[in-house]
């Protein structure tokens, strides 16, 4: 009788369970009807042995994306640093890092330290203003789900 690995059949069923959810993932999306909202994943197996079933289940749910202009307020660590900014929904924002409020703001420690681009016009009317910047990064990086960053819409 063969002697079975049985540490590597859990890690092929593993990668077997993970490239199916993929690609189950990728025709619920392929519908155009998911809005990434909600998914859950129930996850059923038999015991060989007793064929007794165990089950589990996972669910995540996204919030709504933001835009440039939501109001609210953004909170995450960039480079070490603990940053927050606040947006009143008219284009006023209040940027706080490390626990200091920022009030102006310096565009060399937005660049140098934190590591962000501030957009620049080239010809007429004003640049973006400092805390924007960083709003502008923390809104994309809410978007894309990361779970390091809080949005609180009534700060």
């Amino acid at each position: 009788m063969a002697t079975v690995d049985y540490s590597k059949r859990l890690e092929r069923a593993t990668q077997q369970v993970k490239e199916r959810c993929l690609a189950a993932f990728d025709r619920l999306n392929a519908s155009k009807a998911l809005t990434l909202r909600r998914l859950t994943v129930e996850l059923a197996g038999c015991r060989l042995a007793t064929s007794e079933v165990r089950a589990t289940q996972v669910g995540l749910e996204w919030p709504e994306p933001l835009s440039y202009d939501s109001s609210g307020r953004l909170t995450a660590s960039i480079r070490g640093h603990r940053v927050s900014v606040a947006h009143d929904g008219k284009r006023r924002f209040r940027a706080e890092i490390d626990g200091k409020q920022r009030h102006p703001c310096p565009r060399h420690v937005v660049e140098e330290e934190l590591g962000l681009q501030v957009h620049e016009k080239r010809s007429g009317g004003n640049s973006e203003s400092v805390p924007r910047a960083i709003w502008r990064h923390l809104v994309d990086r809410f978007n894309l789900f990361d779970e390091g960053v809080h949005y609180d819409p009534h700060a």
